[in-house]
Formats: C-alpha cells, structure tokens, sequence
C-alpha cells in the first residue's frame, strides 16, 4: 500500500490513465537552462523574500502527506530544515506528526495546506 500512495501516480495517475504524470514529464522535459559563463561568483546571494520574511534559500517545501510512513520522523526533519533555511514548509492535512510539533520544530515557518469538500463550512475556526 504506502509503495502504491507513492509511487502511483508515476505509474497510473490518479485517474487510472497516468495523465497528470504525463503533463509534468512534458513540462518538465520543455525547461531549459541558459548558461552564462564568465560570470562572477565571488559574493552570491541566495536569499529571497518569501511572504513575510527574508528565506536563505529560493525554495519551499512542498506539502507530503503521510511521509512519515518512508521514513520515520520525516515531518520533524523537514521542520528541522526549514527552521535551518529560514523556507516555508507546507504541511499536508494527511501530516503524520502532530501540526503543533512540527509547527514548533519550524520555528514559525510552516504553512498548513488544508484539504475541504462541500461548502467549506466545516473547515472555519
């Protein structure tokens, strides 16, 4: 089961067709990289201002349900990451951990991807 959760849409796509698994290979076999040479590296700046804050790096970490099941404590290590890099990290409703741990552990810099059907209505505080 956890090697069909994650390996399934590579395979099959959600809708059993593989689709979505085809559009992303597509999109990403069109990226192409324009090198510049010659190019002074001395001083690099990697830095971003993401929302509210200045991240060390130009990137997130995208929400993954269930990744504790790959590896034990991999909500908490990627809490730990972000909290290093100063990225937000997007915790999936289908987290393993508690969100107060890992919110914790991020040091403020998770974000919660909530999943609602219907109306919403069952989802507001």
């Amino acid at each position: 089961m956890v090697f069909d959760y994650i390996d399934g849409t590579a395979r099959r796509g959600t809708a059993g067709q593989g689709h979505g698994a085809a559009l992303k290979a597509r999109a990403l076999a069109d990226i192409r990289l324009s090198p510049r040479f010659l190019v002074n590296v001395a001083q690099r700046e990697l830095g971003v201002q993401v929302f509210d804050h200045a991240a060390r790096r130009p990137y997130g970490i995208a929400p993954m349900g269930m990744c504790n099941l790959v590896c034990p404590g991999a909500d908490r290590m990627l809490a730990q990451l972000t909290a290093r890099d100063h990225v937000p990290l997007g915790v999936s409703t289908m987290a393993s951990t508690p969100l107060e741990q890992i919110i914790e552990t991020a040091e403020g810099h998770a974000r919660f991807q909530l999943y609602h059907s219907g109306d919403g209505s069952h989802t507001k505080g």
